[in-house]
């Protein structure tokens, strides 16, 4: 599932962030989140849409859930900082799960991620790492 979910036309010079979870309710959340400071934002319900929609759109940051079907957001993570397009590999990413144990953190950090917010992730919490990475 990928949809646009900002109905006002994007505004090219607002950064674009892509929301990558498996569940609906959070990607809401986190929608409303980022929309609301300013971001436009393109949603996709699992790892494999996620990486399309990276290459068809070419968002400014992803913020992705852990645990997702098809294709998991530590293989998002490999597949970005592995791109070839400089584009895609350098861009942000948060990383957001329940799962937040050290082995789990250190992994996605080794692999590229730029941030890790334990779930639930609160609206201050994204906001600092959005304006600090994005």
């Amino acid at each position: 599932m990928l949809k646009k979910l900002d109905q006002t036309q994007p505004d090219p010079n607002r950064p674009t962030v892509l929301v990558v979870d498996d569940t609906a309710v959070i990607r809401r959340v986190l929608t409303k989140i980022l929309e609301g400071l300013g971001y436009t934002t393109i949603v996709a319900d699992d790892g494999q849409t996620a990486w399309r929609a990276i290459v068809d759109f070419h968002p400014t940051a992803v913020v992705t859930d852990l645990e997702m079907p098809n294709m998991k957001g530590d293989t998002l993570v490999a597949e970005i900082r592995g791109s070839s397009d400089a584009r895609i590999a350098d861009m942000p990413i948060i990383v957001c799960s329940s799962k937040s144990d050290d082995f789990t953190v250190a992994q996605l950090k080794s692999l590229g991620a730029d941030a890790f917010l334990s779930k639930p992730v609160s609206s201050q919490i994204l906001t600092q790492a959005a304006n600090r990475l994005f």
